[in-house]
């Protein structure tokens, strides 16, 4: 899986997003939000398509 600059960063630090309520917003470029392991996550699209794509990745 090809990670964004955005999405390398995070899983950089992704111990400290365990005990944590995470919310992407905007262009997501990738998959990663879907195996980031937070107490919470929220994904908010922007457009539509985006949307039906990561659902069909679940």
């Amino acid at each position: 899986m090809l990670l964004s600059k955005n999405s390398q960063l995070i899983l950089r630090h992704r111990k400290k997003f365990k005990t944590k309520k995470v919310f992407f917003s905007g262009n997501i470029q990738d998959d990663f939000p879907l195996s980031l392991s937070t107490m919470r996550t929220k994904i908010n699209f922007h457009k539509y398509n985006d949307c039906i794509d990561f659902k069909k990745k679940i």
